[in-house]
């Protein structure tokens, strides 16, 4: 197959910015992990006993265990609140769920999702991944 010469410049174009591109993303010193990684400090009394929501997360606490879920209806992104019923609810449009994220009534289809995390008591953080 003949490669005409502008098709020979055109891709060593495309290649010469997409190398350009690399150059301006790694001298910025960020990773692609970056955004997807949150340290959240914490305290003892922050996470009491039940449900604390935290900087777009909700911790449920249940004796030892801990589970983390992302703070976003799955049916269009608002936060959900605590609800004195001891449900979590969308303001937008009504949506519930369980303290354990399964969905009660909808519109939101899918339960609300959970976060990956990893609890680090020497620092007093938990990293939330996602």
């Amino acid at each position: 197959m003949k490669i005409t010469r502008r098709k020979f410049l055109k891709n060593l174009s495309n290649l010469i910015w997409l190398g350009f591109g690399y150059l301006i993303f790694k001298s910025t010193g960020r990773t692609l992990n970056d955004d997807q990684q949150k340290k959240i400090k914490i305290f003892e009394n922050e996470f009491p006993e039940g449900v604390t929501i935290l900087d777009g997360y909700i911790f449920f606490r249940n004796g030892k265990t801990l589970k983390v879920l992302k703070s976003s209806c799955t049916h269009l992104g608002c936060n959900v609140y605590f609800s004195s019923d001891k449900n979590l609810i969308c303001p937008c449009h009504g949506s519930k769920f369980q303290t354990d994220g399964k969905v009660i009534e909808g519109p939101a289809q899918k339960n609300l999702e959970e976060a990956k995390f990893k609890l680090d008591l020497k620092k007093n953080q938990i990293i939330v991944y996602g």
